[in-house]
């Protein structure tokens, strides 16, 4: 089973989709792909290495954007 570990980052990105970040709330670790599926929507980008899948989310803003990494680890 994937569990999920949650990273929240602030940073300055150059392009972003925009989701509702403000969901995010809602998270908790160890929910599933599915779980976190049902409650952000599909990520703006899905990277993959070993056994560790990456989803990116985030939200630009004038002077900086807010970005969610979530990382499901087996």
């Amino acid at each position: 089973m994937r569990r999920i570990l949650i990273v929240l980052f602030v940073a300055a990105l150059a392009s972003c989709g925009s989701v509702k970040i403000r969901r995010s709330y809602a998270l908790e670790p160890g929910m599933t792909k599915k779980e976190v599926l049902a409650i952000m929507g599909e990520p703006a980008k899905s990277d993959f290495d070993r056994n560790i899948e990456e989803w990116h989310y985030c939200i630009t803003g004038l002077y900086s954007d807010v970005f969610i990494a979530l990382y499901f680890v087996d």
